[in-house]
């Protein structure tokens, strides 16, 4: 490899995690910044078999719909009861969010005791993701883990050894799978040695931290009322020294009806969570347990849910497709803003590449003011980057119909006599279709002629014509996949992401 490839290619493995779906590496650039100044309402169901029915009244009641619904699972759940419990929330206008139980030790879930279990609940949300229409879910197996309640609990070294295989396990699954968000839940305080921060198991299988944080009030012998600040303010402070540029969904919460007013403690969880810098919402646990710690029975809802509900930073969104797009999530508030060109890049983390990016020439934007930074890069934009990133010569020929006329017919014509792309058939560029993450990897491939793989690294690229260029990206270190398993090889490619591949291929510090 020459020295000019050599650099390029470093270039591009510090930018190729940007590019990978799911969790990344902590390192690795956000691929995908979440709004903090705004949280997302969600909500447990007395009945989780009966959601649906729960949550289109309570929403009807509030003035405004819950984004989340909250479900419990066993891992092994059947299949029929998982699609069932899916569609109940995802029915009713939601998102749901799986707490996912095991009914062994964690060292056991490590050793792989449930892997068949883990691998068939897997398949049932993969089959249930397929069936479209924007349908995503977050999960966050073996949730409380610090606490001494469950079986699976209280041994941090075997806890992230059994979080990390699970999510290797069930990321196995197939192709859709990167419709997936994973949590880290555990339990909002302990008492050390079981700090929450001791289980963490890294920013590459994280996606959100979530917590259980509950006012237990003052009816039980030693428990007291709490504020929402008391009841979890100090967790939150605690993940963000672990976690500091991830969201934090709050995965369980409600309020004791003993020892204070809680109708003000929940409108002021509303307000609360809303000005933290890492919070994107609440699922409140609205259930008769230990306490009554509903806020919606018989049809009537508390005064202070609904004024929560109807503030301007409690917002409702579905399908929540901003969270679900291939990259690591991180919060904006993580972002460092830089003053640029454009104005709509402002919440980037990419915005300094974009901004050298115009200022070397290479791009005037998608308008005056604009660079519509989350656009997919088309094929045409594609071959003009690689173009003038290879430098290559000017065309001999023009080898393609479907171009004439098009900015981007000569950088088309120089990749195909560089042997980057044959087009799309053997007449046609196919310049304004998106760039897929597969085609980007054998854009990249042929462009550093990077030697082939005797490894297969994914499972969701069988039969695909790019496969072969997958697992030589893979093979050079330039990707890791979208999962431990998976590539997402149907996933597009952003502007953004193009720009911090073409600033640090062409630029690197």
């Amino acid at each position: 490899m020459t020295s000019g490839k050599r650099g390029i290619l470093l270039a591009l493995i510090a930018l190729l995690a940007t590019l990978s779906g799911g969790s990344q590496p902590a390192g690795a650039e956000p691929g995908v910044a979440v709004a903090t100044d705004r949280i997302l309402a969600g909500v447990y169901a007395p009945q989780q078999w009966f959601s649906a029915d729960h949550i289109l009244a309570l929403n009807a009641a509030s003035g405004k719909n819950v984004s989340i619904g909250g479900l419990w699972f066993d891992v092994d759940e059947p299949p029929a009861n998982v699609h069932y419990m899916l569609d109940e929330i995802w029915s009713a206008g939601a998102t749901p969010f799986v707490n996912i139980h095991v009914a062994v030790t964690a060292a056991e879930v490590a050793a792989g005791a449930v892997d068949d279990h883990i691998s068939a609940m897997a398949s049932a949300v993969d089959a249930w993701l397929a069936k479209g229409g924007g349908r995503s879910v977050m999960l966050a197996p073996m949730p409380e883990m610090n606490g001494d309640w469950i079986p699976y609990g209280m041994t941090p070294t075997d806890f992230i050894a059994a979080y990390r295989h699970f999510v290797s396990v069930a990321s196995q699954s197939g192709a859709t799978f990167w419709r997936v968000r994973w949590v880290f839940a555990p339990n909002g305080w302990s008492a050390p040695p079981y700090h929450m921060a001791d289980y963490y198991p890294g920013a590459d299988v994280v996606d959100l931290v979530g917590m259980s944080a509950y006012n237990w009030g003052s009816a039980q012998v030693g428990a007291y009322w709490t504020t929402v600040e008391q009841t979890m303010g100090g967790a939150l402070d605690e993940a963000r020294g672990f976690a500091p540029e991830k969201p934090f969904l709050v995965s369980q919460t409600a309020s004791s009806p003993f020892g204070g007013d809680k109708d003000a403690w929940i409108r002021d969880l509303f307000a609360y969570l809303a000005d933290d810098p890492n919070a994107v919402g609440f699922i409140y646990f609205n259930i008769e347990k230990e306490h009554d710690w509903s806020m919606f029975k018989g049809g009537l809802v508390a005064p202070g849910w609904r004024d929560g509900m109807n503030f301007e930073t409690t917002v409702y969104q579905w399908p929540l497709d901003d969270w679900f797009q291939p990259g690591m999530l991180t919060v904006d508030t993580y972002l460092t803003p830089f003053d640029g060109t454009f104005s709509d890049d402002d919440s980037s983390a990419f915005e300094e590449d974009i901004e050298w990016l115009y200022s070397s020439g290479i791009t005037t934007g998608c308008a005056a003011t604009l660079y519509c930074p989350a656009s997919p890069v088309t094929r045409g934009q594609m071959a003009t980057f690689l173009s003038r990133a290879r430098g290559l010569p000017p065309p001999t020929a023009d080898y393609f119909a479907d171009d004439a006329g098009s900015p981007y017919e000569s950088s088309d014509n120089q990749v195909k006599e560089a042997g980057i792309s044959n087009g799309c058939s053997a007449t046609a560029f196919c310049p304004n279709a998106p760039t897929t993450r597969e085609q980007m990897a054998s854009f990249l491939v042929r462009a550093l002629q990077l030697p082939a793989s005797t490894f297969d690294y994914f499972g969701d690229d069988e039969g695909s014509i790019h496969e072969a260029d997958i697992n030589a990206l893979a093979q050079a270190g330039i990707t890791s996949g979208c999962t431990a398993t998976t590539y997402c090889p149907g996933a597009s490619v952003t502007r953004e992401q193009m720009a911090a591949f073409l600033h640090r291929a062409l630029a690197p510090t």
